[in-house]
């Protein structure tokens, strides 16, 4: 699948559990007042759908491919039945979910109990543990990642993340385009975090 490709629609029912073999995905919701935010970036080895095993069950959000992915699908009742006849499989799902549950709380945590910058700057550090790899000045996020994608994920306007990755970019600790954020003095940044 290519860039942007829509997986699901929140509000749909889905009756199939998808498992995320390369690339990232997005989960993006949008609340009743027609405000849009991003609730998860997703990676290869993430688990999306009806991963509840309720066939025909409601998406609280949308799922969007960054940049091409390779997705395989299968219906809950058959998923549930692998599941059953090899167990690591179900271990899999398990761990994925721990490792989503423990980023979302550390996404609240970071929201009610830091500091913008900071929680820029917690979220850039996770991001190249999780998504990233090295590139020729250090390190990077090797997904794009739009100022607006980053300011929900860290639940601050656009504006003020803009402001602080100029900042960031200023003190050299950054340098971004409109495709990747790239972090050139990691030390920098974790000086930022004590």
């Amino acid at each position: 699948m290519g860039d942007a490709t829509m997986i699901y629609r929140q509000g749909d029912g889905c009756s199939q559990v998808c498992y995320l073999a390369s690339g990232h995905v997005k989960l993006r919701a949008i609340t009743k007042d027609g405000r849009g935010f991003i609730r998860s970036i997703l990676r290869d080895g993430d688990f999306l759908g009806a991963i509840s095993g309720q066939a025909g069950q409601r998406m609280l959000d949308s799922a969007i491919s960054k940049g091409p992915i390779r997705l395989y699908r299968c219906k809950v009742g058959e998923f549930a039945a692998l599941m059953e006849t090899q167990p690591e499989i179900a271990r899999h799902l398990l761990a994925t979910l721990n490792r989503r549950l423990a980023s979302a709380q550390r996404q609240t945590e970071m929201i009610l109990y830091r500091p913008t910058a900071m929680r820029v700057a917690l979220l850039l550090r996770e991001f190249v543990g999780v998504h990233g790899g090295r590139c020729r000045h250090g390190h990077e996020i090797d997904f794009r990642l739009t100022q607006q994608e980053l300011a929900d994920l860290v639940g601050a306007s656009r504006p003020v993340v803009s402001t602080i990755l100029n900042d960031l970019r200023q003190r050299r600790i950054v340098t971004y385009t409109r495709t990747f954020i790239c972090i050139e003095n990691m030390a920098a940044l974790e000086r930022l975090l004590e």
